[in-house]
């Protein structure tokens, strides 16, 4: 029970994470497929670009899942950490989570395929449908979300990231909910080379 609980109590809080950075990542339809918006972190728009990010580059993403009833998983997420919430701490199950907002086995089935179809390895399926993680190359993945990535530096660091909101084509566009792991700003990045500067002809 205890394992369940805390379980429960970091995917609570990985909800809340995900809504508050990407404001939902709302979703913008169009003819055949649709973007997920909100999905390009900020610094793209004024951090110096360096240059492409290495096309052969393995990476690894995460791909999320609409969940059913948002906005009620929502403030059941918030009231579970409210004191003043007759809620507050009145867990629940990974099962019941899974039950009454998880999303269906066709539409993981859809997202999978997608991702496959585009030649993206699926490393792990959450066994609820909320989420799979991939892995390709950067080349691959570009294509299949019709993004570009590039380096930029931030703070004195090189860091990759897609210069625009991911862009998913066919049955699994309705179901995505957003795309992580395109940027590594919060992973391990490496400080930007600078040249020392030349002394030759000192004395």
């Amino acid at each position: 029970m205890f394992k369940n609980t805390f379980r429960f109590q970091l995917f609570a809080l990985s909800l809340l994470l995900v809504s508050s950075i990407l404001g939902a990542a709302r979703i913008a339809y169009s003819a055949t497929g649709q973007f997920i918006a909100n999905n390009t972190p900020p610094f793209v728009r004024t951090a110096p670009k360096i240059g492409p990010a290495d096309p052969s580059q393995t990476i690894e993403i995460t791909v999320w899942l609409n969940v059913h009833n948002r906005q009620q998983l929502d403030s059941l997420a918030q009231d579970l950490y409210d004191p003043s919430s007759p809620l507050y701490r009145a867990w629940l199950t990974l099962s019941q989570i899974a039950a009454i907002y998880g999303p269906t086995a066709q539409e993981a089935n859809a997202v999978k395929e997608f991702l496959s179809a585009h030649n993206l390895s699926i490393v792990l399926a959450d066994p609820n449908n909320f989420f799979f993680r991939a892995r390709g190359t950067i080349a691959e993945i570009s294509a299949a979300f019709h993004i570009q990535m590039s380096n930029f530096e931030v703070h004195g660091q090189v860091v990759r990231a897609n210069t625009s909101d991911p862009y998913i084509d066919g049955a699994a566009a309705a179901f995505v909910h957003l795309v992580s792991g395109l940027s590594n700003q919060h992973s391990e990045i490496v400080p930007v080379q600078r040249s020392a500067p030349s002394t030759s002809g000192s004395s």
